[in-house]
C-alpha cells in the first residue's frame, strides 16, 4: 500500500505539472495572438508562386508542400543519421522558422522546441502555403541592411517587385537566408554564394515541376 508520504508527493507533483502545462499553454496563446498580429502586419509580397519562393523552398524546406508546420520524415531521419552519428542538417521546417523569428525563441531546449511545433502547426491550420512563406520572407534576415525581403531586393538589385527578379537573382536571395551578407563582403564569400544559388537553382526546377504537375496547386 502507497504510504501518505508517497500519496502527498504524488499529489504534489500532478499539481505542480498540472500548473506548469497551464502556464505553457498560456503562453503558447499570447504567442500565436503576436504571431497573427504579425501576419496582418505584413507588406504586400505577392498573390502567387513565383521563382523566388521555390528557390527559397529549395535551399530551405524541400517538402515544405508535403507537411502540415512539422516534418515528421525529416525530424526521423536525422534522428537516425544522428544515432549513428553521421552529419546531419536541421529538421525545422519554415513555420518553425517563422515562429522563432516572431517570438524571438532562442533557447536551446526541449519546450521551446515542443512549444515551436505547435504553434508552427497551429498557423499551418489557419494560413494558406502562399500567406505563410510570404510572411516569412516579410520577416527574414538576409545580411546587414536587408532585414525582410523587400530591403534586400532594394539594397542587392534596385527592385521592388519579387516577380521582377530574374531567376539567377532570385536563387542569390534565397542563398543569402543561409548566408547573410556582411557589411564587408570578400570574393571567397561571394563565390560560394553564387555556387549555392547555382545548386539551389537545380533544386528549385524539380521542386517547381512537382508543384504544377502535381495536385498541389488545388491545396495549397
Amino acid at each position: 500500500m502507497l504510504s501518505k508520504l508517497n500519496l502527498r508527493y504524488i499529489y504534489t507533483t500532478l499539481v505542480r505539472a498540472k500548473k506548469s502545462i497551464h502556464n505553457h499553454l498560456i503562453k503558447i496563446n499570447i504567442d500565436l495572438y503576436h504571431i497573427e498580429k504579425k501576419f496582418n502586419e505584413c507588406r504586400y509580397v505577392s498573390h502567387e508562386y513565383v521563382d523566388l519562393h521555390f528557390h527559397v523552398i529549395a535551399i530551405e524546406d524541400r517538402r515544405f508542400f508535403y507537411h502540415y508546420g512539422v516534418d515528421i520524415i525529416s525530424i526521423i531521419k536525422n534522428l537516425l543519421l544522428m544515432c549513428t552519428f553521421q552529419n546531419h542538417g536541421g529538421s525545422s521546417t519554415i513555420e518553425m522558422q517563422l515562429v522563432r523569428t516572431i517570438t524571438n525563441y532562442r533557447e536551446i531546449t526541449i519546450s521551446r522546441k515542443i512549444k515551436e511545433m505547435i504553434l508552427a502547426v497551429a498557423i499551418n491550420r489557419r494560413y494558406t502555403k502562399l500567406k505563410i512563406i510570404n510572411s516569412y520572407l516579410n520577416y527574414a534576415y538576409f545580411g546587414a541592411h536587408m532585414n525582410g525581403i523587400h530591403d534586400a531586393i532594394s539594397y542587392m538589385y534596385n527592385k521592388y517587385n519579387i516577380e521582377h527578379l530574374s531567376p539567377f537573382e532570385s536563387s542569390m536571395i534565397a542563398a543569402m537566408l543561409q548566408q547573410p551578407r556582411p557589411k564587408k563582403s570578400s570574393l571567397k564569400r561571394e563565390l560560394t554564394l553564387i555556387n549555392r544559388a547555382v545548386h539551389t537553382q537545380r533544386r528549385a526546377i524539380n521542386i517547381k515541376d512537382s508543384f504544377y504537375k502535381s495536385n498541389i496547386t488545388r491545396k495549397w
